[in-house]
């Protein structure tokens, strides 16, 4: 059990620091319907990186500018990896 909440907790952390970098990256042109204001903005953002995470992907925040595509792309890739990971932690 323990075990779990330790996944959990990196599951977490890492989707608040993959948010933050993102805030700081991206702005109204990179993502759609992106508010003007700092929170609203980084709990947006905070909701796009835990969808792309868990793999749901909604689509009611996507990229709208090349950069953006990239950078989602890489952190989609990274992502799968590290959703691959805390699997085999389950297999074991």
């Amino acid at each position: 059990m323990l075990s779990f909440l330790k996944l959990v907790g990196l599951f977490v952390l890492y989707n608040i620091f993959t948010a933050t970098i993102f805030q700081s990256i991206f702005d109204e042109n990179d993502l759609s319907d992106l508010p003007k204001d700092k929170y609203e903005r980084f709990v947006h953002i905070l909701y796009f990186t835990s969808s792309i995470t868990t793999t749901v992907g909604f689509v009611d925040i996507y990229p709208i500018s090349d950069k953006a595509r990239i950078i989602v792309s890489f952190y989609m890739m990274v992502s799968f990896v590290m959703f691959l990971y805390i699997f085999s932690h389950f297999v074991r």
